[in-house]
């Protein structure tokens, strides 16, 4: 865990100033580029194997179940700290709405732009390997671009305003990529859309770490990871309605239910998220 002093100053240090603030502790510096080099051999593998799985199966169905077979880690994980979380105070609940819209995108965000691209790339777009990797390097692409804007001019913004709203634009993208009939539109959605995301879920990052005690940081982090659970559940039912009803029909539902649940978590929690002087919300 990075110590709570280089965290505040990565959230409260103006302009570029603040991207670069945590790599003046020598642990982040040996973090991120270990951090960043995992993330690349994970994307790999990721991409070769399901496209592997597709091709030699043919079957949405199987793809699905594979890449949801890649977060059993995730659902035992859990056990081993059970009997630590019995025992520590109870701190979720400072941070309502927030595990709902990350378990909400993780139901029905990312399964789009995750286990099932290279459904996508091969069906839908006629794409071979090449094409796949253009697809996800898009989302990749614009994810890198909001986060970076972030970095420079987050501090500025009222961070649960631009989780619901950057959330909502997600699922506005996401329908313009179900939508596209080209491979240079469906890039160009993809990209806005990554920008979207890196807005919505590092903005949810920043409320956690602002409204969180220091003591109370691993535990809640922890807690947020267990919205992955959602992921496999949504790209299961995904792999199973598509070979019944289609890509696009079942991509468009994807987008309608996030839609009207982000409205939905806006209203329920109103007074804590959009209000400009709420705790959510404090620069």
């Amino acid at each position: 865990m990075l110590p709570c002093s280089c965290l505040q100053d990565t959230l409260t240090a103006p302009g570029a100033l603040g991207a670069l603030a945590p790599f003046r502790t020598r642990s982040f510096r040996f973090l991120w580029p270990a951090d960043l080099l995992t993330a690349w051999a994970m994307e790999m593998e990721t991409l070769i194997l399901g496209w592997y799985v597709l091709v030699e199966t043919g079957s949405v169905v199987l793809l699905t179940l594979f890449g949801s077979l890649m977060y059993v880690g995730t659902l035992v994980s859990p056990v081993g700290g059970c009997r630590r979380v019995r025992r520590a105070p109870r701190g979720p609940e400072r941070h309502p709405g927030r595990q709902q819209v990350q378990a909400l995108v993780n139901l029905t965000a990312f399964p789009l732009t995750m286990g099932l691209m290279p459904y996508t790339a091969k069906e839908v777009f006629h794409l071979d390997q090449r094409g796949l990797g253009w697809l996800v390097a898009s989302f990749a692409c614009g994810a890198l671009i909001g986060s970076l804007a972030l970095s420079a001019w987050g501090r500025r913004l009222p961070q649960a305003r631009a989780m619901l709203v950057a959330s909502f634009m997600w699922y506005l993208c996401l329908a313009g990529f179900v939508w596209s009939a080209t491979v240079p539109v469906a890039m160009v959605m993809l990209l806005l859309a990554g920008i979207a995301q890196s807005l919505s879920m590092v903005s949810l990052s920043i409320i956690l770490l602002r409204t969180t005690e220091e003591r109370f940081l691993g535990r809640i982090m922890g807690v947020r990871m267990l919205a992955i659970y959602t992921l496999p559940l949504g790209l299961m039912a995904a792999g199973a309605l598509i070979p019944v009803v289609g890509y696009q029909p079942t991509g468009l539902l994807y987008v309608l239910i996030g839609l009207v649940l982000t409205l939905a978590i806006g209203a329920a929690w109103r007074n804590e998220l959009l209000p400009r002087g709420a705790l959510a919300n404090a620069a």
